[in-house]
């Protein structure tokens, strides 16, 4: 009865992790949305704003400091899921698959909006 109680907490924590780390993609989703949408059009072309805004402004850090803080945000949440899942679920290759698309996405638009706004 004790076992079978640890293996329900074990399942339990597995997808509390699990469904946190879909949350972290979730909002880093939300974020490059909102970032992009704000500078380029649906054309992927940059569109500035009335009041003229310094190039520090428009791209931020880049794109390797934030991305660094959301990977590791979102692998303290996909570690421990993976170690308390009994059975490695398909729910933490959805979390990891979501990151990396949403990442690649990040990286290509951090790009076209480099490149376009002005020095």
């Amino acid at each position: 009865m004790l076992a079978s109680n640890r293996l329900e907490d074990r399942r339990r924590l597995a997808i509390f992790f699990g469904a946190a780390a879909i949350v972290v993609v979730a909002l880093y989703s939300w974020m490059v949305v909102d970032h992009y949408t704000a500078y380029l059009d649906w054309h992927l072309r940059y569109v500035p704003h009335e009041i003229r805004e310094a190039r520090e402004d428009v791209l931020g850090f880049g794109f390797w400091p934030m991305w660094l803080m959301v990977f590791f945000i979102w692998l303290v949440f996909e570690i421990p899921a993976y170690l308390f899942a009994s059975k490695r679920s398909l729910q933490l290759a959805v979390a990891g698959i979501l990151f990396l698309i949403v990442s690649v996405a990040d990286f290509y638009l951090a790009g076209i909006l480099t490149a376009q706004v002005p020095t």
